[in-house]
């Protein structure tokens, strides 16, 4: 009696824990399926990479206000300059800082890195990027992508000057690339990878 009841007891936490175990992979799922399938868009159907890929330096606050179709909120103020911020939904938002004496802007955008994270991007290559970098080498766009596994950098940041991309890679770690207007060669990396 002592033996039967010993493995009733056994089968009833093996069921228990595995029905357990089960249960919370099926939520890590379904919050991963969740966080990736999120409605990026807002009200005027405009999404955060979208919004940056339709605005330039020469972009006024009137300009994105219509483009995301909210008005933008002023964040700060300094001599010479304002910055403005417009938030499309709980996650993402674009920020522009508008340049008084150039009539310019930098313009950027804040999101979760989930939305461009990708299993193809590699960094392996990365300490040889930087390597290559303090030589002082000309290491343009094309030849930053090959290194990284091939895949396009999402622009997050554009100027007079330069322009930024990220690359996400799918254990999180991401790299920020700048390349120059002017001669298209990169001019900052910065990361976690």
């Amino acid at each position: 009696m002592k033996k039967i009841l010993t493995t009733l007891i056994c089968i009833c936490m093996i069921l228990t824990l595995s029905t357990a175990c089960d249960s919370k992979t099926n939520n890590k799922k379904s919050t991963k399926m969740k966080t990736k399938t999120e409605v990026k868009k807002n009200e005027s159907g405009c999404d955060v990479l979208e919004c940056i890929k339709k605005v330039d330096y020469k972009s006024t606050k009137e300009d994105i206000d219509k483009l995301t179709g909210k008005t933008g909120v002023q964040k700060q103020t300094g001599t010479g300059w304002t910055t403005y911020s417009w938030e499309l939904n709980t996650d993402d938002s674009v920020e522009a800082t508008f340049y008084e004496t150039s009539k310019t802007a930098s313009i950027s955008v804040k999101f979760k890195d989930v939305l461009i994270k990708n299993k193809k991007v590699d960094f392996s290559k990365a300490k040889e990027l930087k390597a290559d970098l303090s030589k002082g080498e000309g290491i343009e766009y094309d030849d930053v992508k090959e290194r990284f596994g091939g895949v396009d950098g999402t622009l997050i940041e554009v100027s007079s000057t330069s322009k930024k991309y990220r690359w996400v890679n799918q254990k999180g770690g991401y790299i920020n690339v700048t390349f120059s207007n002017n001669t298209g060669n990169c001019t900052m990396f910065i990361g976690r990878f």
